[in-house]
């Protein structure tokens, strides 16, 4: 019986994830919708995003990633409301125009509380420096490599 239940949750779980018939999904929603179906293939440790409205933290929380998202905000703000996102821890931070320093800033800050360890594997999604509301970019590292 048990057995059963745990099926058919998995498989509610794998269907939540498929990309819905009907209107169009714009670039944001698609790279949310792939950053959650990617935590589900690979062994990811939690989803990295940056943010600067809140919005990518909404887009990836309404997909209920089995994993935590860690949303880096540029103001308390919108880090406040972003608690409000299921699944979404965030934190306050400068996103600068240097990508891979504020990548750097964020992972160093991940592992400093232990969140992450090296060598986990992190999905990160981000938009355009400097341009809000243009989630466009999902990349998957290891923790401590680069």
């Amino acid at each position: 019986m048990m057995a059963r239940i745990a099926e058919q949750v998995d498989q509610s779980r794998q269907e939540r994830h498929v990309r819905r018939e009907g209107r169009p999904l714009d670039i944001a929603e698609t790279v949310s919708e792939s950053v959650v179906h990617a935590t589900l293939m690979l062994k990811v440790k939690a989803i990295v995003a940056f943010t600067r409205s809140g919005s990518t933290a909404r887009l990836i929380s309404k997909h209920r990633p089995p994993r935590p998202v860690y949303a880096f905000c540029h103001e308390a703000s919108v880090a406040r409301r972003a608690m409000l996102y299921w699944g979404v821890i965030p934190f306050v931070m400068p996103l600068t125009l240097n990508a891979d320093a504020t990548l750097a800033q964020a992972e160093g800050e991940l592992l400093r509380r232990k969140l992450i360890s090296r060598g986990d594997i992190l999905a990160v999604v981000a938009g355009s420096p400097g341009k809000p509301g243009q989630t466009n970019v999902m990349k998957l590292i290891r923790a401590g490599a680069g």
